[in-house]
This record gives structure tokens, sequence and C-alpha cells, in this order.
């Protein structure tokens, strides 16, 4: 029983790795827009 448990909260912090390297990956997808954005216009 304490197994299945340990298993299940390593299942929620990968999600929540996950999650957030989705969310960062998209900040830095909108950083590069706007960089380029930037060189486009000077």
């Amino acid at each position: 029983m304490e197994n299945l448990f340990f298993n299940n909260s390593n299942i929620i912090n990968s999600f929540i790795i996950f999650g957030t390297a989705i969310k960062q990956r998209a900040y830095f997808n909108q950083l590069i827009k706007l960089l380029n954005l930037n060189i486009l216009i000077t």
C-alpha cells in the first residue's frame, strides 16, 4: 500500500515537472518572438 502511494506521488511530481517545463518553453518561445520582432524593426 505504501509503495503504491509512493509511485503515485512520483507520477504526480513528474506531471508537475512536465507542466512547468511546458510553461517555461512557452515563455521562451514568446521571448524569441519578441527578439525577432525587435530585429525586424531595427
